[in-house]
């Protein structure tokens, strides 16, 4: 994950109808983080939600399908709704 936001962003993963928090990012900082094999096995799919911390607002990716050993790198903009995910 990487945060090119003035702001720390809380971040959330959804995942079959729930939530599970995952952390914080600093202001243009970088985190990684390991999502359990649960939440991505049997062609599950996932939403990351991204919060600021202070600021009203958020925003969330699209639907994503992670298989096992795959990686994810959410980029978050300064204007969260230029924020982009890859896949790979």
């Amino acid at each position: 994950m990487v945060n090119h936001h003035w702001l720390d962003v809380s971040v959330t993963v959804l995942h079959d109808g729930g939530r599970s928090r995952l952390g914080t990012v600093s202001a243009t900082g970088q985190e990684t983080y390991t999502l359990p094999f649960r939440m991505i096995d049997a062609g599950r799919t996932v939403r990351f939600e991204g919060n600021p911390v202070g600021a009203n607002g958020n925003v969330t990716t699209e639907a994503i399908t992670v298989r096992g050993g795959g990686h994810v790198e959410w980029t978050l903009e300064s204007g969260l709704e230029r924020s982009t995910v890859a896949v790979w």
